[in-house]
């Protein structure tokens, strides 16, 4: 039933249902709800419940317990965090974007770091002060990154990296069962 209602990732239980990755169709399904309630009352609105939304994203996550499941929490923040990010973007004289493509290495080299020592640790809080700056180095798509990334089987795998995650785990149970 909590799968079929989407609130099987806002915190009712410390673990995640029996279809892992679904946690994040859970949370997304609630930040577009959320967005829309901010976006009716106007850019102001949608300005400071926006930050007040990573704000409380922020302290849910640092105040949790370790077994408690953060899903809404991290997709509070990170959701807003993108939306300020895709807002900051227009922002940006084109002009001045071409240097973005000298960031991509030092940018993926960053991501990699940071998944690396903060991945599975509380350190992971802070994931989208810093995915928010990659994505607009990479909106540029000026890079040598972005460049291989165009490329034909890179953007195939693209196209079906979220539809692995979101079946890999009943497909190991099944493998795993039999």
């Amino acid at each position: 039933p909590e799968n079929l209602l989407l609130i099987q990732s806002l915190g009712l239980h410390a673990t995640l249902s029996w279809n892992v990755p679904a946690w994040s169709i859970s949370v997304e399904f609630w930040m577009y709800l959320v967005f829309a309630a901010l976006c009716w009352p106007g850019r102001r609105a949608l300005a400071i419940g926006g930050g007040a939304c990573i704000v409380v994203g922020f302290l849910g996550m640092a105040l949790a317990s370790a077994d408690t499941n953060i899903g809404v929490f991290r997709c509070l923040c990170g959701f807003f965090t993108g939306h300020f990010t895709f807002r900051l973007w227009p922002a940006w004289p084109a002009r001045r974007r071409f240097w973005l493509g000298y960031g991509e290495v030092p940018a993926l080299l960053a991501v990699i770091l940071f998944l690396v020592y903060a991945g599975g640790n509380r350190a992971a809080i802070f994931a989208p002060l810093l995915f928010g700056p990659v994505v607009l180095i990479f909106a540029a798509e000026q890079g040598t990154v972005s460049r291989l990334m165009r490329t034909g089987s890179i953007e195939h795998l693209g196209m079906w990296s979220y539809s692995i995650y979101m079946v890999h785990t009943v497909i190991f149970a099944l493998i795993s069962y039999i």
